[in-house]
């Protein structure tokens, strides 16, 4: 879906909101002062509160699924394509910090079904895809096969995870960018098949 500049706005300071006073402080009136607009002015660009949610959901998992198309239509080698998803993650993070404790915060979700549902098809999508290119990687003999894929893939994303929640919960003081590059090439070096 296709958002405005001001749509974009009232996104990127809910996520703000969320990040640093918790989802209960999430309220229009809230989001009006914090953006300097009238609460009517809101209304006009989402329904309610649960409307902004969704499509702060749905934004990442559309940029989640544009990054995996992106690697499918260029010729790389399944641990390439791994790379690039562990730095598209990285990169995502470090330059909207707040979106790491919306996203990786499901507790906030769970209260609501339709929104648990949304994370839900984002974790699956992530491991399923995952899941696939390691399969990819079996095959060509390049990934290691004495583990299953699906084990793999969940090792890949869940340590990229906590790498991430754990800077997050560091209110964001190190270098995510750093860290990354040597946490990706000790995971990748698990990942290897060096039979």
């Amino acid at each position: 879906m296709k958002y405005s500049k001001r749509q974009f706005e009232i996104l990127n300071k809910s996520i703000k909101l969320i990040a640093e006073r918790g989802i209960q402080n999430l309220t229009i009136k809230n989001l009006s002062k914090s953006i300097g607009i009238t609460e009517p002015a809101i209304y006009r660009h989402f329904e309610n509160k649960f409307e902004i949610l969704k499509a702060i959901l749905s934004l990442f998992k559309d940029e989640i699924e544009s990054n995996f198309s992106n690697l499918n239509s260029h010729e790389l080698s399944p641990m390439e394509k791994l790379e690039k998803i562990f730095d598209f993650h990285i990169e995502k993070f470090n330059s909207n910090p707040h979106y790491a404790s919306v996203i990786f915060s499901e507790e906030l979700f769970k209260n609501d079904p339709k929104l648990a549902t949304i994370i839900d098809k984002i974790m699956l999508f992530n491991i399923e895809n995952t899941n696939k290119i390691i399969q990819e990687g079996q095959k060509a003999g390049e990934i290691r096969s004495d583990i299953k894929a699906e084990e793999l893939a969940t090792i890949f994303l869940g340590s990229l995870r906590l790498l991430v929640k754990e800077w997050a919960q560091g209110e964001f003081k190190s270098d995510l960018v750093k860290k990354g590059k040597s946490f990706k090439k000790s995971i990748l070096k698990i990942l290897k098949d060096n039979s």
